[in-house]
């Protein structure tokens, strides 16, 4: 047809030499090639949604006469500058018209029926990453623009499971924009292993369990003021490298940075009342009790911490050797679980039990000297060291578990007392 077409699937009839839309349905999609709506072009045929691109600069008389009839109705303005109207283009005035951020007068001025509308401003987010944005349309573009703007990306509460598992992700600062979310839940970035960018909204208190396992690209991240709840294993096989808490953080749970190859430095914010990183220990200490609760590979024990906590060194990747000072009266369980690093450890003459798999899983560690303060050794305490070849055990021990050092193929020297 050389006077007519439907150019782009667009369910509607246009003018090809004016690129005038002629005639539309509720299921026209406006393309961006098109620069006039006819007169009367959507006629009685009621409308759920139409997008208007920026090419359009003039809407003729009664346009949508008779088309938005009902509260539900949307109609999405994509330019700042309104086009040009003719009379009466609207006539039933029902449902929401929605224009960009600081243009609610501007449309009016253009043409007064718009007043007669609920009118929304919004400003779509400019997302860098084509995946992130492809997710976040299809789960939360509530106008169906095919943008998401800050104003929908505010309402959101939960993530729930829409980038767990992605690979193809690689950043997500756009996250910021986001301010309805409380949390970021549970395994939400479990193995975005391509993540390397993303920043947390202000509105967030708890990063929830493992959140952020597996994201191996992740090398910073900055947790706001906001947040003062951070579960267990946030940072479970994570490639973060530092880390901050901030003074807001009250309660954190277990195993924060299992297998942390790279995380050299931790910071706890001064002024913090629960927590602090005393002497540049690059450690996170319970400041009340003394214990210290997380660690890394350059972790410094101070001089006057009283408790290793449970697994504080789990997994702590890169940890070749540690002294444990001798004002600490005792070491949790797990405590140095699957350091598979670990060639050497002091251990003071103040604790006195070894507990549960405080050791378990440290393959390389060759020997141990057991202090003459400990009274205990616990199940499995030693369990799957498998090159420990000798042991020193003092005759103020007078309990050793059956199991204590089950799976030590190595061990051919235990010295006991005398």
């Amino acid at each position: 047809n050389h006077v007519y077409d439907s150019r782009n699937n667009c369910n509607a009839i246009i003018e090809t030499a004016t690129n005038k839309l002629v005639s539309g349905c509720r299921k026209t999609i406006i393309p961006n090639s098109v620069s006039s709506i006819g007169r009367g072009a959507f006629g009685n045929d009621t409308i759920d949604l139409i997008i208007i691109p920026e090419s359009i600069t003039f809407i003729d008389d009664l346009a949508f006469w008779g088309s938005m009839t009902h509260k539900d109705s949307k109609i999405i303005f994509k330019s700042s500058i309104p086009p040009t109207f003719g009379k009466e283009v609207f006539y039933s005035k029902s449902g929401t018209m929605y224009v960009p951020i600081g243009c609610k007068e501007t449309y009016i001025m253009a043409n007064e029926e718009c007043k007669y509308f609920k009118i929304v401003e919004y400003e779509n987010i400019n997302f860098a990453d084509a995946k992130v944005k492809e997710l976040c349309v299809a789960n939360w573009d509530t106008n169906g623009d095919g943008e998401l703007s800050k104003e929908e990306a505010a309402i959101v509460t939960s993530l729930g499971k829409i980038f767990k598992g992605n690979t193809e992700i690689v950043s997500f600062d756009e996250l910021q924009y986001f301010t309805g979310l409380t949390s970021i839940n549970e395994y939400a970035f479990l193995d975005c292993s391509n993540l390397s960018s993303l920043i947390i909204p202000n509105s967030v208190t708890s990063l929830g369990v493992a959140c952020f396992r597996g994201c191996w690209k992740l090398q910073t991240l900055t947790i706001p003021n906001s947040v003062t709840t951070l579960n267990d294993k946030i940072f479970y096989d994570c490639g973060i490298k530092s880390i901050t808490i901030p003074q807001s953080v009250k309660s954190i749970g277990i195993s924060l940075f299992k297998n942390c190859p790279d995380l050299t430095t931790i910071i706890v914010e001064e002024g913090n009342p629960i927590y602090d990183s005393r002497d540049n220990c690059n450690a996170i200490i319970e400041t009340s009790s003394n214990t210290l609760i997380a660690s890394c590979k350059n972790t410094v024990i101070p001089q006057t911490v009283t408790t290793i906590g449970e697994a504080a060194f789990m997994y702590c990747s890169g940890l070749t050797s540690i002294v444990v000072p001798n004002n600490v009266l005792s070491i949790k369980s797990e405590a140095f679980r699957d350091c598979f690093d670990l060639t050497s450890i002091t251990l003071p003459n103040t604790i006195i039990n070894i507990e549960t798999k405080t050791f378990w899983g440290c393959h390389v560690l060759e020997s141990i000297i057991i202090p003459r303060s400990v009274k205990s050794i616990g199940d499995y305490a030693f369990g799957r060291c498998l090159q420990l070849k000798s042991v020193i055990i003092p005759s103020s021990t007078t309990t050793i578990s059956s199991n204590a050092f089950v799976y030590c193929s190595e061990l051919t020297s235990v010295t006991v007392g005398n």
